[in-house]
């Protein structure tokens, strides 16, 4: 059964990053107040991808899990696919 406290987050797979790796971006944004300025922040997160189904370039969502490595933490839940024409 899946712990459903788990953060979900969706990101962009920037690069291959050795065996069943992967680097993913994401970027979030924000409203400050009192001006109501638009503040943009990315981070970049080492995934594990036992399956080597993410693309490079491709949007993917993941989740927290146990200490795989020194800087894993996180494992794909699904790589989105799209169809571009």
């Amino acid at each position: 059964m899946e712990d459903l406290r788990k953060r979900i987050w969706q990101g962009i797979a920037l690069r291959r990053a050795g065996v069943m790796t992967v680097v993913v971006e994401v970027q979030r944004e924000w409203q400050r107040r009192p001006y109501d300025k638009k503040i943009k922040r990315t981070k970049r997160f080492m995934v594990h991808d036992p399956n080597d189904a993410a693309k490079v370039g491709g949007r993917v969502e993941f989740r927290e899990c146990r200490p795989i490595s020194k800087r894993k933490r996180w494992i794909i839940v699904e790589p989105k696919i799209e169809n571009r024409k």
